[in-house]
């Protein structure tokens, strides 16, 4: 009975600890997921010779993170969702004009959501994303932001617009030469707890992911 009570009393207290690693291993896991759609995004654009888009959106509380792969297309009427050529372009007024599923000028492509409902792994860990552009690359300055957007050109180069527009437009914007940072953790009452998991984004558009505290 005494090894029983002295088990049972180490398992419960090794319950929160091992919840904790899980919560910590889901925040990578989604992390991770993030920066492979960033990958995605510039090899596509690279191999289909298209422009890619990538939109983000986060707010800490009722958008935990949302990230949207969308490609630009010709509005060629023969042809029809996927099968649409194409376009090499990020900028010009029709290009992202609407971002729907009847959209005439983008598809959507591939995307990951950390709001996909209030029982998620995402909402019990209170798993947020917080993001933010570094615009001068000769100063340790972050800029946070909300909604962010990220052109890819079969170049391979990047595009950002950062400014809060609920339009994506790259008229007139330059390749990026700064830095984008998406931190992904656990948090408690607003304060990020444990391991974060960082996705970053430097000007050649290859993201990488590391952890700090």
């Amino acid at each position: 009975m005494v090894v029983v009570m002295i088990i049972g009393i180490l398992s419960a207290l090794a319950i929160p600890s091992m919840s904790s690693a899980a919560y910590d291993r889901d925040a990578y896991n989604d992390a991770g997921a993030i920066m492979q759609l960033f990958r995605e995004a510039r090899t596509r654009a690279v191999a289909r010779g298209a422009a890619e888009l990538m939109v983000m959106t986060t707010n800490g509380t009722t958008d935990r993170g949302t990230f949207q792969l969308w490609e630009s297309v010709t509005a060629d009427p023969t042809g029809t969702g996927a099968n649409r050529l194409p376009s090499s372009s990020c900028t010009g007024a029709l290009t992202w004009t609407t971002l729907t599923a009847t959209s005439t000028n983008a598809v959507l492509i591939d995307g990951v959501n950390l709001n996909t409902g209030t029982s998620t792994v995402e909402a019990n860990a209170d798993i947020e994303t917080k993001m933010y552009v570094y615009q001068n690359p000769t100063a340790n300055a972050q800029t946070a932001f909300s909604t962010g957007y990220i052109c890819y050109t079969p170049l391979g180069r990047a595009y950002v617009n950062v400014t809060g527009s609920p339009q994506p437009t790259f008229d007139g914007v330059l390749p990026t030469v700064g830095v984008i940072q998406i931190d992904v953790a656990r948090h408690n009452a607003g304060v990020a707890v444990g391991t974060t998991r960082s996705v970053l984004l430097p000007p050649n558009g290859i993201a990488r992911l590391f952890s700090h505290t």
